[in-house]
């Protein structure tokens, strides 16, 4: 196999609907690690939100999370690289989005704080949050008005609202904070049966993404952009999709994705990772 590091994406990737990794798919990354690759969980998810469904895939090292502001061990959540927002800059953001009818999310990291998420604001959780966080085990702090000693280990802002508010201000967040920041906005995980559209604004510190946390970890092995392929499906793909040695879009990816993309996969229900992967090992992609 020519590649050494293999970067995937979670959920429309990797992740069937009900949050499993398939058996395929399980066998596929085993089939990569044996011929020599390092393989990585890349996601905008955090540890604590992708440790259940990676625990049944063997060999997993570390993983990029919460859109390449941490890299950590999937083990235990151990922090090996960290970007994080300034308490100012955090705190900045929050007013900023404090006007909307849903609350602001704080990620801070749960190592060193006590808490994942600092639920601010002046709106409330959405049902579709507070389904998320119970889910997932999420450890919250409530606080309407924080202030700097409250925003330390913050990566990141965001908020769970419906399309159209959130495109609105995603515009409002570029020409407020410019090259301060680096965000986007993208469907959210929906809960069965959910009747209307969830999307996510989500805002980090300038300059980060997925691939920034893939280039950490291959430096650390010594591998060029050309020996890593890289696997993904949506907005939040797109740096690692544009710089990765071969980029492979999910056959459910978004239209960027698939045009970013040198090469496209079946569905993730139709086990499109390890179709791409298979495709890597025999040596056509």
């Amino acid at each position: 196999m020519r590649y050494r590091l293999l970067g995937l994406d979670l959920d429309g990737t990797l992740l069937q609907p009900d949050h499993s990794v398939a058996a395929e798919e399980r066998e596929a990354i085993a089939a990569a690690q044996a011929a020599g690759c390092i393989v990585v969980p890349c996601t905008g998810r955090a540890w604590h939100e992708s440790a259940g469904p990676l625990r049944h895939v063997a060999g997993l090292d570390l993983g990029v999370f919460v859109t390449g502001c941490l890299v950590q061990r999937l083990t235990d959540g151990g922090v090996v690289h960290q970007k994080a927002l300034t308490p100012r800059l955090a705190g900045e953001l929050i007013e900023h989005l404090r006007d909307l009818p849903e609350a602001v999310l704080a990620f801070q990291v749960r190592h060193a704080v006590g808490h994942d998420f600092l639920v601010t604001g002046d709106g409330e959780l959405t049902a579709n949050t507070a389904w998320w966080f119970d889910h997932t085990a999420s450890r919250l702090r409530h606080l309407r008005h924080p202030g700097a000693a409250d925003l330390g280990e913050c990566v990141r802002v965001g908020v769970v609202s419906t399309r159209g508010r959130l495109r609105e201000r995603l515009a409002g967040l570029a020409e407020a904070f410019g090259d301060r920041i680096t965000a986007h906005s993208f469907p959210g995980v929906e809960r069965e049966g959910e009747s209307d559209p969830v999307e996510i604004l989500e805002v980090f510190p300038a300059g980060v993404s997925k691939w920034t946390g893939i280039r950490m970890i291959a430096d650390a092995h010594g591998i060029d952009d050309a020996e890593i392929a890289f696997v993904g499906d949506q907005i939040n793909d797109l740096p690692a999709l544009r710089a990765a040695g071969l980029s492979v879009a999910m056959g459910n990816a978004v239209p960027a994705a698939v045009a970013a993309a040198d090469r496209q996969t079946a569905r993730h229900t139709e086990h499109g990772v390890a179709e791409a992967i298979h495709r890597m090992l025999a040596g056509a992609w």
